[in-house]
């Protein structure tokens, strides 16, 4: 307690719930399963933001592309609108379709395979059943191929765009004939 200058401490003893058959061992079992899982978490977090970054970026690219000869302007937008197309696929591997209205029971996200996941793990005797295992190993199934397109996209088709749009000497304004006299 803090009160002016007096002030006083007292060791607290935290002890598990009586009635909880989870011993030590399996909460720390459990507790080291939730430092992996909340930064699994974090990397698809991350994913997902650079993603829905890129996205960005060509809506942006593509308002640019208004500077440039048509020709090629035109193959360039062509080349980030398939290059959103894809992002927008992967997107969809995490999310419902953008725009989907309504409640779905039948597809399963990797977002929601995440949130599986949490759900088993802040539960009671999470180990007993198995099914934290079952969801991890879902999740790793679904995941590792979507995590592949996404470092392939990352590494080499965005860095490729990223490359051109870079090289590219925009010229702001058109030139005006001069005008009769």
């Amino acid at each position: 307690f803090f009160f002016k200058e007096y002030s006083d401490t007292c060791t607290l003893s935290i002890k598990q719930d009586p009635k909880s058959t989870v011993t030590a061992a399996e909460s720390a079992q459990v507790f080291q399963l939730k430092k992996e899982h909340q930064e699994q978490y974090k990397l698809v977090v991350k994913q997902v933001d650079k993603l829905k970054a890129i996205k960005n970026s060509i809506s942006e690219v593509n308002g640019m592309l208004k500077f440039l000869p048509d020709s090629l302007a035109d193959s360039l937008r062509k080349e980030g609108n398939g290059l959103n197309d894809s992002v927008s696929i992967l997107l969809d591997e995490f999310f419902l379709p953008e725009g989907f209205k309504g409640y779905d029971h039948v597809t399963v996200t990797l977002s929601g395979r995440l949130n599986r996941i949490s759900g088993y793990l802040n539960s009671e005797n999470t180990l007993e059943t198995g099914t934290l295992e079952i969801a991890i190993l879902d999740f790793e199934k679904y995941y590792k191929p979507v995590n592949l397109r996404i470092n392939n996209l990352f590494e080499k088709e965005w860095v490729e765009y990223q490359s051109k749009i870079e090289s590219l000497q925009f010229e702001y304004f058109k030139a005006f004939k001069e005008l009769e006299k």
